[in-house]
């Protein structure tokens, strides 16, 4: 079964149904370029939200540093 990066995301996410997810992870378990991909949607995930946050501390330090908007 081909699975698209919604589905991946949904998985990642854990919105899938029980059923689905069952399906999902027994395709894992056969398909490693499967494996590769959701590995990758998760190293992705993660850096944006560590990016996110970076970003939110900087603007709250620019802030109440008194300079203003940070320059990115």
């Amino acid at each position: 079964m081909n699975y698209d990066d919604e589905k991946i995301e949904d998985y990642i996410m854990n919105r899938l149904s029980d059923e689905e997810r069952d399906a999902f992870q027994f395709a894992l378990m056969r398909d490693a370029g499967l494996r590769k991909q959701v590995e990758s949607m998760r190293t992705l995930k993660y850096m944006a939200r560590a990016k996110k946050k970076e970003n939110a501390a900087l603007f709250f330090f620019y802030q109440n540093a008194g300079f203003g908007q940070p320059p990115y």
